[in-house]
């Protein structure tokens, strides 16, 4: 007789992101997804002046679900942070074996997807695509050497001696960071325990993102990750998409994020509108435009690099979105990044991907990295002959110069030359904290007379391409999940389409 299946969401439903979704299957034990969720998270916290110094407090403040089998055992706990001896200098990371075995696959390095994996005992195997592990790499160096910060899943995440032993940011070994990671590759299956996953690579607003057909001993689920159709690789969406329709899919976990009241707007229509309004502002006098992204948007990223090279502008970039290019550039990711990257290191075969992409266009004059006593960081950037601009003072950046920024800066405290337009190329979906922050950030620069616009395309479906989807899938059962409207899921799809919709609640076990 096979075993029992069971689906037990911690996270993830009736909200956007948290998404950490538990399948038992016999002895199996299978993740999918370790996310942190945000607004749990600034219920209690608001970095960089109030942050957790415990794991312990985020078990009490529930940003770290208590995870239990569908019989009620708790089969691991979280680690935590013990200072070093002598003056607080150092860390050790206090782990337990867990008492049960147990995996978890990773769809994309969005922190909401896979930052609270850094809890886990470091003999937990973590399966994830080459970009994520790349990605999360970067995200903790940027923050041990670029942010200083130090803060309690930096601690968790790389070592003291690990840290001690990086020398250099330009070859990082990625041992250095303490949990179990394992590569998996895009439409080759792979096993977990007795499990069947499948992963297929899918558009979304970072690379490396993957949605997952799941075969267990009694059904095929599939998990869309986060996905979207009207990106640069949206091909890949439709290919996954064209799988699970060929397949008899029982269970379909599937993104809603954008239910309600949002825009649509094609990554085509962001170039064209960015293309056009930079021409007008850099023609009547514009000397800066500082763009504010997401450092993992790389499709982004490379539009505003090839905007650059087509209006004859500088192009400069943060420390962060810096160091994760030349991650990228130096690793076996140059050749699957379908979007060109900035030439940070010479090869001609991206020099003729650059003019495939964008003929007839010249390379920037000025290419730079905005950095401040940073040893480390600025020996990098002048070892691959570019240029360093403080950080802080963006005066000191060339005029007629895009600028890319991976976070809201407080322009009070930073030095910018008068003549300035900030164009907010970020997420949409604000929480009540993003909004304040955001909102201050108008304030500021309404106060100092810097324009503001946003132009922005979502990194997941709108609603007529989500019904598109379930038809074509044709599901036997759908389950919502990260949207803030499952019940829409209940009412259209079940009564439209005639599929079995459950609604997930948190911590409950779903039979399968």
């Amino acid at each position: 007789m096979s075993p029992n299946v069971f689906l037990i969401p911690y996270g993830g439903v009736g909200r956007i992101g948290g998404n950490t979704f538990l399948i038992e299957d016999g002895s199996s034990k299978i993740f999918l997804d370790f996310g942190l969720d945000f607004g749990k998270y600034r219920l209690y916290y608001d970095f960089p002046l109030n942050v957790p110094k415990t794991t312990l407090e985020l078990l009490i403040t529930g940003v770290l679900p208590k995870i239990y089998s569908h019989e009620g055992r708790q089969f691991f706990e979280y680690c935590e942070v013990e200072k070093g001896n002598g003056r607080g200098r150092g860390w050790t990371v206090i782990e337990k074996q867990p008492k049960e075995q147990f995996s978890v696959i990773i769809s994309h390095a969005h922190l909401d997807h896979i930052g609270n994996s850094i809890f886990l005992p470091s003999s937990v195997p973590i399966y994830l695509s080459t970009f994520s592990k790349i990605s999360f790499l970067t995200f903790f160096l940027s923050h041990l050497f670029i942010g200083k910060s130090g803060s309690l899943v930096d601690k968790l995440a790389i070592s003291y001696n690990a840290k001690e032993r990086i020398k250099s940011l330009e070859r990082p070994e990625f041992d250095v960071l303490r949990n179990k990671y394992i590569i998996f590759r895009n439409n080759i299956p792979f096993k977990v325990d007795d499990v069947f996953v499948e992963p297929y690579a899918v558009d979304h607003s970072i690379p490396g993102s993957f949605g997952f057909i799941v075969k267990t001993s009694d059904h095929t689920m599939a998990y869309s990750g986060d996905f979207r159709v009207h990106g640069v690789v949206k091909d890949f969406s439709n290919n996954f998409i064209e799988r699970l329709s060929s397949e008899r899919i029982d269970y379909f976990l599937c993104e809603g994020t954008n239910l309600g009241l949002n825009p649509v707007r094609s990554e085509e229509e962001v170039v064209s509108s960015t293309m056009s309004v930079l021409k007008k502002f850099f023609d009547h006098g514009g000397e800066h435009a500082l763009v504010i992204l997401s450092h993992t948007n790389v499709d982004r990223i490379s539009e505003m690099y090839g905007i650059s090279r087509r209006l004859g502008l500088n192009f400069y970039v943060s420390g962060t979105i810096f160091l994760l290019l030349y991650y990228i550039l130096t690793s076996e990711l140059k050749e699957r990044i379908r979007s060109p990257l900035p030439a940070l290191v010479r090869d001609p075969k991206i020099d003729r991907t650059i003019q495939e992409f964008w003929p007839g266009s010249s390379e920037v004059s000025s290419f730079g990295v905005l950095a401040k006593d940073n040893p480390k960081l600025i020996k990098l950037a002048e070892k691959l002959s570019l240029n360093v601009a403080d950080e802080n003072d963006f005066s000191t950046v060339p005029k007629k110069s895009i600028l890319l920024l991976n976070s809201l800066p407080s322009i009070l405290s930073k030095k910018f030359v008068k003549n300035s337009l900030f164009i907010i190329s970020t997420t949409e979906h604000e929480d009540e904290e993003d909004l304040y922050d955001l909102n201050r950030f108008v304030n500021q620069a309404m106060l100092l007379g810097v324009p503001l616009l946003r132009i922005h395309s979502s990194g997941h479906v709108n609603v007529i391409e989500l019904i598109e989807v379930i038809k074509r899938v044709r599901p036997k059962n759908l389950i919502p999940i990260h949207t803030l409207y499952p019940n829409f899921f209940k009412s259209y799809f079940e009564k439209i389409l005639d599929v079995n919709v459950i609604l997930p609640t948190e911590g409950n076990p779903i039979k399968l």
